[in-house]
């Protein structure tokens, strides 16, 4: 129970870090804090791990809302620090499917739909090294009842120029 209340006290600080410590982003995308749609309200929701890829020992997670299905958000396992990771959501909606899963929209078909933009990147702390994760802000997932926004997850790590994204992906009903 004790490990319990310290890890959430850190996970509280590590979203405080992470707020406060937007990284440099490509200019053709817009990006930035001011790109997510939500700082702490995507807390009221339990998260369920949609996607996941490793990438230079790490492990790039997207982690989509299971109760309300309102946001989404990007997680990295055995982060480092001066690690960026951010969140993209396309600017066009698609229409979600029956079944378990969701669908995995192609970059040429976000494109379509008017692009994307990208949360974040956030650079992680030191205080995210101890943990060994690290989160970012949200983004709305599902547009209407029918229809979803495509998101992915990505990271860069410090020691590399190499940036990596999980698929696209579009919520299921």
């Amino acid at each position: 129970m004790r490990r319990a209340r310290v890890l959430s006290a850190v996970g509280g600080a590590i979203l405080l870090a992470l707020a406060a410590t937007p990284a440099q982003a490509s200019p053709d995308i817009p990006s930035g804090t001011d790109q997510c749609d939500s700082s702490v309200d995507h807390l009221g929701d339990w998260y369920s791990l949609t996607d996941e890829k490793s990438h230079h020992g790490r492990n790039i997670e997207l982690h989509t809302g299971s109760v309300r299905d309102a946001y989404a958000v990007s997680r990295i396992e055995d982060v480092e620090r001066g690690d960026k990771l951010w969140i993209d959501r396309s600017f066009g909606k698609f229409e979600m499917k029956t079944g378990e899963g969701g669908t995995h929209p192609s970059n040429a078909d976000v494109e379509r739909t008017g692009g994307w933009k990208q949360c974040g990147p956030f650079t992680a702390t030191w205080l995210d090294d101890l943990a060994g994760w690290a989160v970012t802000d949200g983004v709305y997932l599902q547009a209407s009842d029918t229809h979803s926004y495509a998101v992915r997850a990505c990271m860069r790590p410090a020691d590399s120029d190499d940036s990596e994204c999980t698929d696209w992906f579009v919520d299921h009903l």
